[in-house]
């Protein structure tokens, strides 16, 4: 029998740890070593056995394990096929050939190996030897022979002289030397090996167990197989049909990649997804970042689910990888899919949106040769002439209208998101078309609102009366007495806003009354409207402007005489006005009707017309109707009553019976959300105006009430007159006024929908950050009622949308800005309103 020493340099030193848990991953001990540290023996069942040796090899107190020999010469137990399991610190564990020592452990004395010529021992990564043969010390296994081992005397019946004995037994212990020599010199070799492999791909954790750094495997436990060669996962012959799928086939680089599979067999434990830049997963291949399909890189003693999603990152550096959903723990991976990552990066400015709302996204690394770069929605999938959500995209340069210019490098805009809840990727696609070059995955969840047991304030009751076409100085310009070009703050009176320029390019203003008002329409297009206004200069709007509406009558103003305003410049003096309040968008009525339900933009000019529309606008523009949810969506949530009255209303309009002696649908923005249009209780929703004096006689006015006038009762220039308007809102304001259940709780709004095409002198604020959409001149704006400030003039920016944002506030609970439009960023109308009266600050 031979003894091969392996002394302390010999030994791998594992640094970091003077401890080991009892479980610590090694392969199988090679056949025919001894372990001279004490130990326990785990057979293949994980069930320990005795102690196979001892550390005092003087003492040798040692029980073996069942049919194992004892070998009384070097006090140790025989041991043909083993792993470690350590019982306390600093104990000799076996990894691969060599004996590993933990700190602080004193160096083994010897490590023997024995075997039958028969036996072979294993052989193991990095050992260029196979099948080495262990001769045995032995000899030929002759009955009646002795040998001296390890320098003891060996006896014979073969009869020789001792100088011959001891020339034979010299001679066989050179052999035995050089032999030795030769084993300790590979065996060496082989420590360094499997050093420099533990270093290279493994640790120990905080609990002492040794882990491969590519090791999806969270518990690393002790392995029995013999003729084990690497580090090998239990792996399965069962069929899978298990499908997997990904949002987003095109990423940022470190961006959540988020995927989903389904029919994985639930018979499975620890199946795992991981990404590879080149062929199926192996214990060298897979990136980090793995999970178990339970979400986590631990080990679950649960089945694997049939269906589920989790998400991984994307890898930092670009190029085409796999994601592929490996079984058991294994690399049985029956399902995989592709995806890109892109140099380009985009990102959004939070995971989640309400459904039609607005976020804001940005990229770095874009193509400036590009021109009109352009990002949309998909559900999944690169977007595609079919695939792309058509009412929820954006150019780079914040319309839907193509203009032909490049991108920043750098830059961000804000996107409506896609009307329905659900999960979907934003992508960014360049020249108008489907090269899609950076992608990221967002949630779209359901508008949803806290709701209120009564109103915030005092006031139950609110009634907007939205008139048409007028911009602030066509009615106010000459009732202002501050100096043209002045910003003054005081609120008290006329004094405190400033008059309209007194002439443009030479050009004076026009007197504005009822019979002016109705001598022209003013171009009032959105590109009119913008070349007019010139960057805010606001020098376009007189012939000499040279844009396609700019004309002479457009400079007009009312002087408060009757039949020219003089009834808005009496409400103003007894009530509150704003001199800060802009048409939503540039462009025409139904455009900016729509702000006043969805604080939003939703489509360009007059260019859609809903599903009831039968006028003559049916044969210039399409009929059209959105999901996106809007401000009657929220109160309908809350039970919060609301109605749109409108002169001369039917849910379905005669055959070009039409503006303005008729109903026009495309002036009630309501109209085209099936939401309510298709309601059960669209007959509350939506009621004829000769209803409205009934329900105040009946005290059964809404909380929230639209009025539309007929055409020729709007204002609108060339089919009414202002006066007519005037005594339509004075009946409705009369109505409240004189009603004992409703003077002291009602707030009424007289504001235009557009400026119709007059020049005003003041700039309108930058786009909106919310739909990029250029803002309109400034509009009349006047507050009416018991809660309104006296002769007041508020100077706060507002708009459409700060209407809506005073609807939440009052009406529903929680913050306002539910919808994510508009609604989240502009003032509210509070700064007209009596704090003392309304019991309450608007946010």
């Amino acid at each position: 029998m031979a003894y091969l020493s392996l002394s302390t340099a010999d030994s791998v030193y594992l640094p970091g740890r003077d401890s080991l848990t009892p479980l610590l991953y090694t392969p199988s001990l090679k056949q025919g070593f001894y372990m001279q540290f004490t130990a326990t023996l785990t057979n293949s069942d994980q069930t320990s056995v005795k102690a196979c040796a001892s550390t005092n090899s003087t003492a040798p107190a040692v029980a073996c394990p069942p049919n194992v020999p004892f070998d009384n010469n070097s006090t140790m137990c025989i041991v043909t096929q083993c792993s470690v399991k350590v019982v306390k610190s600093n104990h000799l564990v076996f990894i691969g050939a060599a004996a590993v020592v933990m700190p602080e452990l004193v160096a083994p004395t010897s490590i023997s190996q024995s075997g039958s010529g028969s036996q072979q021992q294993q052989q193991q990564p990095g050992d260029s030897s196979s099948n080495r043969k262990v001769d045995s010390m032995m000899g030929n296994g002759e009955a009646n022979s002795n040998s001296t081992i390890s320098g003891k005397r060996v006896s014979s019946h073969v009869g020789f002289e001792p100088a011959v004995i001891a020339v034979v037994v010299g001679a066989v212990l050179v052999v035995l030397g050089v032999v030795a020599m030769s084993l300790y010199l590979k065996v060496r070799r082989q420590a360094v090996k499997v050093k420099m492999q533990v270093e290279r791909q493994g640790y120990f954790d905080e609990y002492g167990v040794y882990r491969l750094y590519n090791d999806p495997s969270s518990s690393v436990r002790v392995q029995q197989q013999q003729q084990q060669q690497q580090l090998q996962r239990p792996t399965t012959t069962t069929t899978s049909m298990v499908s997997v799928s990904l949002a987003s086939s095109l990423l940022s680089a470190g961006a959540p990649l988020y995927i989903s599979w389904s029919d994985a067999a639930t018979s499975d434990k620890n199946d795992w997804l991981c990404i590879t830049a080149s062929s199926t997963p192996s214990w060298t291949n897979y990136m980090s970042g793995w999970k178990y399909t339970h979400g986590t890189d631990s080990k679950s003693s649960n089945p694997t689910l049939s269906a589920g999603s989790l998400a991984l990152s994307a890898p930092s550096s670009p190029g085409q990888y796999t994601v592929f959903f490996c079984r058991n723990a294994g690399y049985d991976c029956p399902a995989s899919v592709s995806f890109q990552v892109s140099a380009m990066k985009l990102t959004a400015s939070a995971p989640t949106v309400v459904a039609g709302g607005f976020l804001r996204y940005a990229w770095t690394g874009a193509d400036m040769a590009s021109k009109n770069d352009w990002i949309t929605f998909t559900t999944s999938g690169v977007p595609s002439k079919s695939s792309y959500i058509s009412d929820s995209w954006q150019y780079t340069y914040g319309t839907q209208i193509k203009q032909g210019v490049s991108p920043p490098a750098t830059g961000s805009i804000s996107v409506k998101a896609p009307s329905t809840p659900g999960v979907y990727s934003a992508y960014y696609c360049k020249d108008n078309g489907y090269d899609c070059t950076a992608s990221v995955q967002i949630t779209v969840t359901a508008a949803k609102t806290e709701c209120r047991a009564k109103p915030a304030s005092s006031i139950e009751h609110v009634i907007m009366i939205v008139s048409e076409n007028h911009s602030f100085d066509s009615y106010f310009g000459n009732y202002c007495q501050a100096a043209p070009g002045t910003f003054p703050t005081c609120n008290e009176g006329r004094k405190c806003c400033a008059a309209i320029t007194p002439s443009v390019g030479g050009v004076k203003p026009q007197k504005l009354d009822d019979a002016s008002n109705k001598a022209n329409d003013r171009d009032h297009l959105s590109t009119s409207e913008i070349c007019e206004m010139n960057g805010g200069k606001m020098d376009k709007f007189i012939k000499a402007g040279g844009c396609s509406g700019s004309a002479d009558y457009n400079y007009a103003a009312a002087d408060g005489t009757p039949g020219s305003a003089s009834k808005y410049w009496a409400w103003a003096q007894q009530y509150a006005m704003a001199d800060n309040f802009f048409q939503a968008a540039a462009g025409q009525s139904s455009m900016n009707d729509m702000y006043f339900a969805r604080g939003a933009y939703v489509f360009q000019d007059n260019s859609a017309v809903p599903e009831a529309s039968d006028c003559y606008n049916f044969f210039t523009a399409s009929r059209k109707s959105y999901k996106d949810p809007m401000i009657a969506d929220l109160l309908n949530q809350c039970s919060v009553s609301w109605t749109f009255y409108a002169e001369d209303f039917s849910f379905d309009p005669p055959f070009l019976q039409c503006y303005p002696n008729n109903y026009d649908p495309s002036d009630n923005p309501f109209e085209y959300y099936p939401s309510v249009r298709n309601s059960p209780n669209k007959e509350s929703y939506f009621k004829d105006f000769s209803l409205f004096q009934k329900d105040v006689q009946n005290g059964q006015l809404p909380a929230v009430s639209y009025i539309k006038a007929l055409g020729t009762r709007s204002e609108h220039p060339l089919v009414s007159t202002i006066s007519a308007g005037e005594d339509f809102n004075s009946a409705i304001i009369d109505s409240i006024l004189k009603s004992d259940k409703y003077k002291q709780n009602t707030l009424i709004i007289l504001v235009p929908d557009e400026s119709g095409g007059f020049r005003d002198s003041v700039s309108p604020p930058a786009n909106s950050p919310i739909d990029n959409q250029p803002y309109g001149p400034r509009i009349p704006f006047v507050a009416v009622g018991h809660h309104v400030l006296e002769n007041y003039i508020s100077h706060v920016q507002m708009e459409p949308a700060s209407l809506v944002r005073f609807i939440e506030s009052n009406f529903l609970g929680g913050v306002p800005g539910q919808l994510q439009t508009r609604d989240a960023v502009v003032n509210n109308i509070g700064s007209l309103l009596n704090v003392t009266r309304t019991g309450y600050v608007f946010p």
